[in-house]
């Protein structure tokens, strides 16, 4: 499957820093209709933490994903997939241009066609995606 558009919205629940991970509650997570070569129904929002990334001291961060799950229907067959704890890419922190990069591994959860249908026998469906952070700008993971 592949889309052209998706909009992400993430309300942070509270203000993190270096010893307090950043939580946010998905509140908008849309595939518009037309946009994708598959229907994609969004059935759980989910949230996110932001951590900093261990191994380089930047103003990067690392997402995570936990209680999203999405139905995508092609050819008349559903899959459902979600996360759980899922590494799903990156928070390029920036004073005017922060930018979030998908590049997530989803858990099939179930489905009316096999794993192996859903996944092309790979057992996960990826999210590749960038998403430019409208608000807030100058936003930096420390």
């Amino acid at each position: 499957m592949k889309c052209g558009d998706s909009t992400v919205e993430i309300e942070q629940v509270n203000t993190g820093g270096p010893v307090e991970t950043v939580f946010g509650k998905i509140k908008t997570l849309a595939f518009p209709e037309g946009s994708c070569n598959c229907r994609v129904t969004v059935t759980a929002l989910g949230s996110v933490e932001i951590h900093p990334d261990k191994e380089v001291i930047d103003d990067n961060g690392i997402l995570t994903g936990t209680g999203t799950r999405a139905t995508i229907t092609c050819s008349g067959l559903s899959c459902i997939f979600g996360t759980g704890g899922t590494n799903l890419g990156t928070l390029d922190g920036s004073e005017k241009d922060p930018i979030v990069t998908a590049n997530a591994s989803l858990k099939y959860l179930v489905g009316d066609a096999s794993n192996f249908t859903c996944t092309l026998g790979t057992g996960a469906a990826s999210w590749k995606a960038e998403y430019t952070v409208i608000k807030p700008l100058g936003l930096f993971v420390i």
